[in-house]
């Protein structure tokens, strides 16, 4: 699995791949991180003016942020996925993957911490934002921002991301393991996650127990309790029993394969 694992490092890191991923995504959640504190700024000038006006900044910047970087790693991941068995797939290694002592499990964990080390990566980056965050609060830069910078908050916060994007790749794993096309792979993941995405909007439309049902398959909908520093079981639950079942899938998709070749 080690093996598997140094080799998708230097897939990703010795090719413009990885660090076009991060360039972009920095540039996009810097600039909307930006914009979000100048417009809490300007609120805050006018709220100042109205005593016991609610300047939090949980609700404010953090929230918004965390979803924000949310719907960046919908857009971003599928390309970090897409090439993890459909390259092998088109190069003809796969088969002789399947001649080393390496069980399905081992490379497909190897390929999925290779695949978490990136997003890993731009999580430890942003965390940028809310340090400069709370420097800006302490010295009285941010106004009206008596609450300050809640850190358990943008821990559990993170902690959400981070199973979000474990869930996110184990569907990328196994988009990639169905074709040998990259844009293929890219397509299957990106439309699945964007149906999941918005598919608690059908709750709006139908009621009852199918609009619960919408709800409760929804990605969004069970990382909103973490953007609010609430860690509940049925969340957690959720996001591993959902990334189990998909390199579950992976895996029996390479066993079939290999049993075909």
């Amino acid at each position: 699995m080690f093996a598997i694992f140094k080799k998708e490092m230097r897939a990703y890191f010795l090719s413009p791949t990885a660090y076009i991923v991060m360039a972009i995504f920095l540039f996009v959640s810097g600039w909307l991180f930006d914009a979000r504190l100048n417009w809490y700024s300007m609120y805050a000038m006018r709220a100042m003016q109205q005593p016991g006006a609610d300047m939090n900044l949980t609700e404010f910047i953090t929230r918004p942020l965390f979803n924000n970087l949310c719907f960046l790693f919908l857009i971003v991941l599928p390309i970090v996925t897409m090439r993890t068995f459909a390259e092998e797939k088109r190069q003809g290694t796969l088969e002789l993957l399947f001649t080393y002592p390496l069980t399905e499990w081992q490379m497909i964990l190897g390929k999925f911490l290779g695949a978490l080390t990136v997003p890993g990566i731009i999580m430890i980056l942003t965390s940028s934002y809310f340090v400069l965050l709370h420097k800006l609060t302490s010295a009285g830069a941010a106004p009206g921002a008596a609450s300050g910078v809640e850190w358990p908050t943008i821990i559990t916060g993170y902690l959400g991301l981070l199973l979000m994007t474990a869930a996110f790749l184990s569907l990328g794993l196994w988009a990639s393991s169905l074709t040998e096309h990259q844009v293929v792979a890219f397509i299957i993941t990106f439309g699945t996650l964007l149906f999941l995405w918005i598919v608690s909007w059908g709750q709006q439309m139908i009621q009852g127990p199918a609009g619960e049902i919408f709800q409760s398959l929804s990605i969004q909908e069970h990382f909103d309790n973490f953007s609010k520093g609430v860690i509940l079981t049925t969340d957690v639950l959720y996001y591993v029993c959902f990334t189990l079942f998909f390199l579950f899938l992976t895996s029996q998709n390479l066993e079939a394969r290999k049993w075909r070749g």
